[in-house]
């Protein structure tokens, strides 16, 4: 049997198929785009003939073309316990975007379902979104914190930290070549409070070490 191709060259679509096709039983995606995992996964059983369930939170599990959920799955245990129980060969979606697969039973029953469907075609596939903040939200952060830096700190780390300040808020500077500059201006504070600190006597010596 041939590994089926996507209308589009989709590689993560190949990827998956190859997969499916060597019967690997439990595929965990990261799905910044849960949307995007979704079609393909549907268009996949759609090649290999094989019913395509989804699993959310709020929904439970739901087959394809059914108008509902099957009663009772919005919780994860449950969801695999039907699974289970049906025996039905198929690929399995579960969507944990926002969720966290810390239930030691939840594991231990996908460990148990991927045992069974390695014998068969079927998968089950689990996405999840990585929980950090987008970059340039942590980029913002950090600018914030080095404007406290900016005041806490000496006059040799003062005047890194106005360069990156100055970096920062011109037009033209890379936000990338600024925090380069802010780097610069926390090893300056690391030496600081060890070089400096440690090994030198003086008013900036404040370690009460001798």
């Amino acid at each position: 049997m041939d590994v089926p191709r996507a209308p589009l060259p989709i590689k993560e679509f190949d990827e998956l198929a190859l997969l499916i096709r060597a019967h690997h039983p439990l595929i965990c995606i990261n799905a910044q785009e849960p949307e995007r995992v979704e079609v393909l996964l549907e268009y996949l059983c759609g090649c290999f003939g094989l019913p395509y369930f989804e699993w959310t939170p709020s929904s439970g599990l739901r087959r394809e073309g059914q108008p509902g959920a099957v009663y009772g799955t919005q919780g994860l245990l449950a969801a695999l316990a039907h699974v289970h129980a049906s025996k039905l060969v198929a690929i399995y979606h579960f969507n944990l975007s926002g969720e966290s697969l810390d239930d030691g039973r939840a594991i231990s029953k996908l460990l148990e379902l991927a045992e069974e469907l390695g014998k068969h075609p079927g998968a089950i596939v689990i996405s999840f979104v990585e929980t950090l903040p987008p970059a340039a939200s942590l980029e913002r952060a950090a600018y914030g914190l080095n404007m406290v830096g900016f005041i806490l700190w000496t006059f040799v780390i003062w005047v890194v930290y106005a360069a990156y300040m100055h970096a920062r808020a011109t037009a033209g500077w890379e936000p990338r070549k600024a925090t380069w500059i802010a780097l610069a201006g926390y090893v300056c504070v690391l030496l600081n409070f060890t070089v400096v600190n440690l090994l030198f006597t003086g008013l900036h010596s404040y370690s009460g070490l001798k």
